[in-house]
């Protein structure tokens, strides 16, 4: 990812974007094309992927991020970008199927998302 924000926005557990973005180059995009970022936790780089890299996505402007966390009782926890600021639109619990409805609907349920 490119553009606005800074550099160390690229390494995204899972990133989804625009596909107009991918147009001239599969490898990187504005942050702009971003529609959401993912974390998966892990137990190395717990505070990276809880405190650093969200704001980092706010700052690049990227309006969803969503943070799974894998460990002890798996759950996602969906957040939309206000004010600079991510604030969280739902906690998806493991073993339960939810919908979260941006960037856009999808139903999941956290714990299938993990490797048991």
């Amino acid at each position: 990812m490119s553009g606005r924000g800074p550099s160390k926005t690229s390494r995204q557990s899972l990133v989804v974007i625009d596909r107009a973005a991918t147009a001239t180059d599969n490898w990187r995009c504005p942050s702009a094309a971003v529609l959401l970022a993912v974390e998966i936790v892990s137990p190395h780089t717990q505070p990276q992927d809880r405190i650093i890299k969200p704001q980092l996505y706010a700052e690049a402007g990227i309006h969803h991020y969503w943070r799974l966390e894998p460990d002890g009782h798996p759950h996602l926890i969906a957040s939309k970008l206000s004010k600079g600021r991510y604030r969280r639109t739902l906690t998806a619990l493991g073993g339960v199927v939810s919908t979260i409805e941006a960037p856009y609907p999808i139903r999941l349920d956290p714990a299938a998302l993990v490797r048991q």
